[in-house]
């Protein structure tokens, strides 16, 4: 969980820095959250929610400059798209998009594109 996220940070050519912000168990739930500085000034938010070994939530925001050039979520509040709970956001709307890891998010910036 944890040390796959920070093998993709650490191995990443697009993080220049990332840290933990945030490591919190409560009974059976581990949540967690990172900040990943990427080289073009932009940052990727990172928190994860984890119940054993299966992922319940996630949320990935890549930001720049405070403004959100693309988020990937799982929150179940878009229940009329067809990849529900999975979605995205990017130019201020909700999309479309299969579930996701921070590898594919990782992959995403490196391609230097709003995916």
């Amino acid at each position: 969980m944890q040390k796959q996220i920070e093998k993709v940070l650490e191995d990443s050519e697009v993080v220049s820095s990332w840290n933990k912000v945030k490591d919190k168990k409560l009974s059976e739930l581990l949540m967690f959250e990172f900040k990943a500085d990427i080289r073009d000034g932009s940052e990727l938010r990172i928190k994860e929610i984890w119940q054993g070994d299966e992922r319940l939530r996630y949320g990935y925001f890549w930001i720049k400059g405070g403004r959100v050039l693309m988020g990937w979520n799982n929150s179940p509040h878009h229940p009329k798209l067809i990849t529900y709970p999975f979605h995205a956001h990017r130019g201020g709307k909700v999309i479309e998009w299969g579930e996701v890891d921070v590898q594919g998010v990782i992959k995403c910036i490196a391609e230097g594109s709003i995916c």
